[in-house]
């Protein structure tokens, strides 16, 4: 760092109302960020969809500072001065990133669809797309789905046709899934479903 730059922040802390040493086995927040790429405009916008009363602190103290200062002042020092455990402020951004990450994944697949879908009947009508006719049958209900019967925005699909009453004592009826947490299972619900075989590999090899 260059001396200019470590004046402006001395005295952009000394404004900030923190002292260099209170900073002092601070983890490094932003060489973190730094390291993977995460710029400050993609931390910012995903801590704005997060509702933890930290994280708020935090972002209303890196409202209140002058855009002057913000160049000279690293996530830590406004997260000391925002009396916010850094550490716990590491963990709301990384989950902040992922909650965030899953939602553009959401986002592109939807309205990538149409694209795919239409590319994907294309390919069905010409001699060699069997498999994209097999698929869109088993859409359509028409082929039998190796995974079985499955709802998806209650919409029922599945090999053979059954009569309104059949349909509703249908064991498959009474649970209904969402089609976006069908598709985009919620990264917390897989860590818990494949938790009882991770412990079963690990009792196995004791």
């Amino acid at each position: 760092m260059l001396a200019s730059d470590q004046t402006r922040s001395k005295a952009a802390l000394r404004r900030l109302g923190i002292k260099p040493y209170d900073l002092i086995g601070v983890p490094p927040l932003s060489e973190i960020f730094r390291e993977l790429r995460w710029t400050k405009a993609q931390i910012l916008d995903s801590l704005a969809y997060s509702e933890e009363v930290e994280v708020r602190a935090f972002l209303e103290k890196y409202r209140s500072i002058p855009q002057r200062d913000l160049d000279s002042l690293s996530f830590e020092a406004i997260a000391v001065a925002a009396s916010i455990n850094p550490k716990k402020l590491l963990g709301e951004v990384m989950l902040a990133m992922r909650e965030h990450s899953v939602n553009m994944v959401k986002l592109i697949a939807i309205t990538s669809h149409p694209d795919v879908m239409k590319k994907t009947v294309e390919k069905a009508l010409t001699l060699d797309g069997t498999k994209d006719r097999d698929t869109l049958h088993t859409m359509l209900g028409a082929l039998p789905s190796n995974k079985g019967t499955t709802f998806i925005n209650k919409f029922f699909a599945s090999g053979t046709r059954m009569d309104a009453s059949e349909e509703a004592d249908a064991p498959e009826a009474q649970e209904m899934v969402d089609d976006l947490d069908f598709v985009f299972p919620d990264c917390s619900e897989i860590q818990e479903s494949i938790h009882p075989l991770r412990q079963k590999l690990l009792d196995t090899g004791k």
